[in-house]
């Protein structure tokens, strides 16, 4: 390797054996690296209160924005004061598309017209912002299984990925 361009395709490439675990890694990507495996790859963000599951969503984007993809972010934590703010503001700052509903809203059904919209307007991939919860909340964990619901009512095989910040 003499060009710094082999060394850093070499060390990315080594990174990733290193952090691969067999089987891990959900339906997102295809074989080929890069692309994704379903249209729209619909993704579940979730995780407890205050881990960083917007920032996170928003490098995601980027990420995939970077890639040339074209990316919807659902704003489904309709429970948190500003949530829905913070999530349009990083949907502005890397351009991608951003459906949200009120505060208080269904988050199914926010997550349903997301899904909706990418179909329609050929959206690669789904990114889906849930609210913070722990598992000790019931309530809460009820609202989590109806938004798998809503996401399996229209693509079985979804979400393909699920993410746990």
């Amino acid at each position: 390797m003499k060009q710094p361009e082999q060394v850093h395709q070499g060390l990315k490439q080594e990174m990733a054996a290193i952090l691969a675990v067999e089987g891990a890694g959900g339906q997102l990507w295809g074989k080929d690296a890069g692309t994704l495996a379903a249209k729209p790859a619909v993704i579940l963000v979730i995780g407890v209160n205050g881990s960083g599951k917007t920032t996170n969503i928003a490098k995601l984007a980027w990420s995939l924005k970077d890639d040339g993809k074209r990316v919807i972010l659902a704003a489904a934590d309709t429970f948190r004061a500003a949530a829905i703010e913070q999530l349009s503001q990083w949907g502005e700052r890397v351009q991608a598309e951003v459906v949200a509903h009120q505060q208080g809203a269904d988050p199914g059904a926010v997550v349903f017209d997301a899904l909706t919209a990418a179909e329609r307007r050929g959206a690669d991939a789904v990114i889906i912002d849930t609210a913070g919860r722990l598992h000790t909340k019931v309530n809460l964990m009820e609202e989590l299984r109806k938004v798998q619901r809503v996401i399996q009512r229209k693509d079985p095989s979804a979400p393909h990925e699920v993410l746990l910040v």
